[in-house]
């Protein structure tokens, strides 16, 4: 079964949703909705909605939710999806009221061409880089004292942060089932909780920060030695 592009998504919906429109007074209508709160819009591969691949976004969804912010979590087309990104975020509720875009669906340098870097600045929020690990399973990850495979470092961590996304966060990982039907084994992604957590506490605060007055924020900026010589004190990526 191949799945729908471009529709609205969320766990305790009954079907996906083609519009804001008819999401909002779904996600009004079901007691999710937080009054005054902003939004998140979370970017996917229609496959993540898939059995096996969609418990750690439900997670993160609902992790979201209990911080106080209101989610909607898009599917995106694999075409020209910059033009539909641009017409989610100039559409109440989120035109005026964005706070964040989770971006599942952000890995690939190749993605950031001019057209989508400018709906990006329109945005003017925070892009989160939530991760599926894909190159080890959770028993791996746990027991390498690396941790993430150089690939997947590569892949999922670095490009996205040279592009401009914050707070890599690795909230899913795979598990190693067996189906007995076809007496196979295979994987499946399972949440990190504690590493949920963390994550919306922290996108929480970036729509807390979205609200203060610019008068009120603190900047902080770290110096640190790095060698002899007359530069041996700089400052961290200035």
């Amino acid at each position: 079964i191949e799945p729908p592009e471009n529709g609205l998504y969320h766990p305790d919906a009954p079907k996906l949703f083609p519009n804001l429109d008819k999401y909002e007074q779904w996600y009004r209508s079901s007691g999710h909705f937080h009054e005054g709160k902003r939004w998140d819009l979370t970017v996917i591969f229609p496959t993540f909605t898939i059995d096996g691949k969609k418990e750690a976004v439900d997670a993160l969804i609902r992790a979201y939710e209990k911080e106080g912010i209101n989610t909607v979590t898009w599917m995106r087309e694999m075409k020209d999806w910059n033009k539909t990104l641009d017409q989610l975020i100039s559409t109440p509720p989120l035109a005026g009221n964005l706070g964040s875009i989770t971006g599942f669906a952000f890995k690939f340098s190749s993605m950031f061409t001019v057209d989508l870097l400018s709906v990006l600045k329109k945005a003017d929020v925070p892009v989160i880089n939530a991760q599926n690990l894909f190159f080890s399973s959770n028993e791996e990850w746990l027991k390498d004292p690396q941790g993430i495979s150089p690939v997947g470092l590569a892949f999922q961590f670095c490009n996205p942060e040279i592009s401009g996304l914050v707070e890599p966060t690795v909230i899913g990982v795979k598990e190693r089932v067996r189906d007995v039907s076809q007496n196979i084994h295979a994987y499946r992604y399972v949440p990190v909780p504690q590493h949920l957590e963390i994550l919306a506490r922290r996108t929480a605060r970036w729509h807390a920060l979205k609200e203060m007055p610019n008068k009120e924020k603190k900047i902080f900026l770290m110096y640190y030695n790095h060698g002899a010589g007359k530069q041996n004190i700089g400052a961290s990526y200035l």
